[in-house]
């Protein structure tokens, strides 16, 4: 075998030197020679001339029984590496990383497809779809995810050897396949057998059993339960009715996609009901945990999602996040004035222990964040409090109102900007948000992590990333607007007298934004909202006069109206490519349900250098689930959504595809 020359230099002893030296000191011998003449240095130069060729013939002879010896091992050793690599019992491959060629394969590999006749020819992806070299590239040594290869499961192992031939490209590895098929099932079988917890709460009971006689409230609450434990059964289920209105059962894992997208709230709302409402269900699902005690807590997290979002709809938590199934339904009222007092006895214990109190609504803050905002601190003042309202003037879309209250002394230096709130903000600063419930929304949102006192108030369907955790939550998605649920709350802390009238115009202006001047969303206690704040002063006139338009403005909306197209047949999409405020945007959306037909209508339209939606609804179309998927939300009949700076057209196909996903799981 050809042997390095560097490593023939390093056996050799490096002797020639010597025999050098030895030479030059015969030349003395030549002239010195003590009567002997030139003799003494020829017999000294044939000494050293014969020692050197005995050196020589010693050395070769060495270096021959060396290198026969290096050959016997090196044989021995490729021999012991071939029988390794063709006997071992581990399907092997061996294949270019470049260009995906397999170059050669061992029996065991080719056994695992038979009906490959040829494996020159073949490339890894025809074997193993999807497979890539990135996790060698990094330096890894075992892939991270199994193969599947027909009914079989690998882990695959390798290593990388930089081609030798400069003519070749990229590197050639060397893959190993160990079956794990056995560890696989049993992953499976484990996974599949964890046990899921769902809670099934009857929405409406008391509504749907008033006034019923005992044999038909028998009757119907039976077929209730019939159809619950149908359902339940048909997913292999263990069934147990925990409550007169609230069922639980335990499934496994692997029966879960059985209960497909919940079907189960179609066929109970489409039972005869009581009354003038059908039987609503709401459904909590807890999976995903790592054992059966967090499914129990997951569970009724997701029912209390379930119902803060209106009820009539499955929420499934693991622990990751949300998900969300029907909710197509209007909310129905369910509040009592007994929560209400209950929970202002409970602010006015915080707001008396606290030094001072910020109030924040959300972002691009309008008249229902403000108005609430402002009747909060109207009941700061009666507890002899300081409180200030926390005010973006750059993006409101409520600067009529505040100009009013800019005005009226007690708001003097009531405002605050969201970076004064912050410096304002102290350990017994007590922050209340209004009209909002997700943490990235709130106007202020550096305050949440730094308040150790925290409250919301809000009246929109609870979003998956909500604000947690707060002191205390007055979360109601049946009212009509936050103002309305502030309204309620004042009753049991101040007398009418005691709110000013620049105070009672903001919360009942509100009132009507949110329920489009008492057309949308009214219930029996708006108009109890709307009577005390009329007894406290409120002029509708006044009110009206907040929401006037310009003549530009005037303009600007019906420019957006006049580009308005039918979608679906009862849908409505205009839009706007030119800078327009969040109010015309609304506004527009708002004007666009008058037209004969439209249920719901949308709205996309440029503002401070994004792409935003406005969307609203009659009630029959959940326009909040259809924000949703593009990262916005609301409620049922108003929401909204922000999607940066990507173009109106693009936006355009984006909220089709979304309304779509919507129709297609109605």
């Amino acid at each position: 075998m050809p042997v390095d020359r560097k490593f023939l230099r390093m056996l050799q002893p490096g002797y020639v030197p010597m025999f050098i030296v030895l030479l030059v000191f015969c030349i003395p011998g030549y002239f010195l020679g003590a009567g002997f003449g030139p003799w003494v240095g020829i017999v000294e130069t044939v000494c050293v001339f014969v020692l050197f060729l005995v050196w020589r013939r010693l050395s070769k002879r060495r270096m021959r029984e060396l290198m026969k010896y290096m050959d016997s091992l090196t044989l021995q050793f490729d021999t012991a590496s071939q029988n390794a690599v063709f006997s071992i019992p581990l399907p092997m491959i061996v294949a270019r990383m470049d260009n995906d060629e397999l170059i050669w394969c061992n029996p065991q590999f080719a056994e695992l497809d038979r009906k490959r006749e040829f494996w020159f020819s073949t490339r890894l992806s025809d074997v193993l779809p999807g497979f890539d070299f990135n996790w060698l590239r990094e330096g890894k040594t075992t892939c991270p995810e199994p193969v599947t290869i027909g009914d079989r499961v690998f882990r695959i192992s390798g290593c990388v050897v930089n081609a030798e031939d400069p003519a070749e490209k990229g590197h050639i590895c060397s893959l190993f396949f160990v079956d794990i098929t056995g560890e696989h099932t049993l992953r499976r079988e484990l996974f599949d057998s964890r046990a899921i917890v769902s809670i099934v709460q009857i929405d409406n009971y008391d509504e749907l059993t008033k006034g019923l006689e005992s044999g038909e409230r028998t009757i119907f609450l039976a077929s209730v339960d019939a159809k619950i434990s149908h359902w339940a059964d048909s997913a292999h289920g263990i069934f147990v009715k925990s409550e007169r209105d609230k069922f639980i059962f335990v499934l496994e894992q692997k029966y879960f996609e059985q209960l497909g997208s919940f079907e189960i709230l179609n066929e109970v709302r489409a039972l005869p009901g009581s009354g003038a409402f059908p039987a609503t269900l709401s459904v909590g699902v807890g999976r995903g945990g790592e054992n059966l005690h967090e499914n129990l807590v997951y569970a009724p997290l997701a029912l209390d999602m379930a119902l803060s979002r209106g009820g009539d709809q499955a929420v499934v938590k693991d622990p990751h996040n949300y998900s969300f199934f029907g909710g197509r339904s209007r909310e129905i009222e369910q509040r009592t004035r007994v929560r209400a007092r209950v929970m202002a006895s409970a602010l006015c214990d915080l707001i008396g222990t606290s030094d001072r109190v910020i109030i924040s609504g959300h972002t691009y803050s309008d008249m229902d964040a403000i108005g609430a905002a402002v009747g909060l601190s109207c009941a700061c003042r009666k507890l002899g409090k300081q409180a200030n309202i926390v005010i973006n003037l750059q993006t409101t879309t409520a600067r009529p109102l505040y100009d009013r209250l800019a005005g009226v002394p007690e708001y003097k230096d009531a405002f605050l900007s969201p970076e004064d709130a912050e410096k304002a903000l102290t350990r017994d600063t007590l922050v209340i948000v209004v009209d909002v419930n997700r943490a990235s929304f709130v106007d202020a949102a550096g305050l949440l992590p730094k308040a150790e006192r925290l409250v919301v108030i809000d009246h929109h369907r609870r979003v998956a990333d909500y604000i947690e955790n707060p002191a205390l939550s007055m979360h109601e998605p049946y009212a009509s607007s936050t103002c309305e649920l502030v309204a309620e709350l004042l009753q049991y802390i101040v007398q009418p007298s005691d709110v000013l009238r620049a105070e009672a115009e903001a919360m009942l202006a509100g009132i009507s934004l949110d329920t489009k001047n008492f057309t949308m969303k009214t219930g029996v206690r708006t108009f109890e909202a709307a009577a005390f704040l009329r007894r406290a002063g409120a002029d509708t006139i006044t009110v009206k006069q907040l929401f006037a338009n310009d003549m530009e403005k005037n303009r600007e909306l019906c420019e957006i109206i006049r580009t308005a197209v039918k979608y679906r047949d009862t849908l409505a999409i205009a839009f706007s490519t030119e800078e327009t405020s969040r109010e015309i945007g609304g506004q527009a959306a708002d004007e666009l349900l008058n037209i004969q037909g439209i249920q719901a209508s949308f709205v996309i339209f440029r503002h401070a250098g994004g792409t935003q939606i406005s969307a609203r609804s009659l009630g029959q179309i959940n326009v909040q689930l259809i924000m949703e998927k593009l990262g916005g939300g609301g409620s049922l009949t108003g929401a909204g959504a922000q999607l940066g700076d990507k173009p109106v057209s693009d936006t355009a196909d984006d909220l089709r595809a979304a309304i779509e996903n919507y129709f297609t799981l109605v």
